[in-house]
């Protein structure tokens, strides 16, 4: 499971301003938002626990390259597709995240097509390129991190 909203059975019916929904996600999805803080001694940062919210709130804009990675299962994202997204939907905005949609999603439920591995046993997945979060960074107002 990666994301799941269901509405909460505690509480009245949604009335036209308000509704109240559980969610649910996977062990990983919160630990990550810290890395390499939570996995590696003497890192700086903060770890999950320290972040101040207003950190985590924020416009997001989505970068869809699905049918990049399921053409290519070692699809490298690099500053050039984040230029070129910018050209056509213009700057990320102040304090903004762009999320990348690879479609790996549909993948989570079965470990073989995850991990796709080869005959030689090598994961294949997409990935940023190293010069990727350059393209971020270019951007004033952009709270880019990227561990690699």
């Amino acid at each position: 499971m990666i994301f799941r909203s269901r509405r909460s059975p505690l509480t009245n019916e949604p009335g036209p301003y308000w509704k109240h929904h559980n969610i649910h996600t996977g062990e990983h999805i919160g630990t990550h938002l810290d890395a390499p803080v939570h996995w590696a001694k003497r890192r700086d940062g903060k770890d999950v626990a320290q972040i101040e919210p207003a950190r985590l709130v924020g416009p997001a804009l989505v970068l869809d390259v699905t049918a990049e990675a399921a053409s290519d299962p070692d699809f490298l994202l690099d500053h050039h597709h984040i230029r070129e997204w910018e050209s056509e939907h213009g700057p990320l905005p102040e304090g903004g995240r762009l999320l990348i949609r690879t479609g790996r999603d549909i993948r989570s439920q079965d470990r073989e097509r995850f991990l796709n591995k080869d005959e030689q046993g090598n994961p294949h997945s997409p990935d940023l390129q190293s010069n990727a979060p350059n393209g971020l960074q270019k951007n004033p107002g952009c709270r880019c991190r990227c561990n690699k």
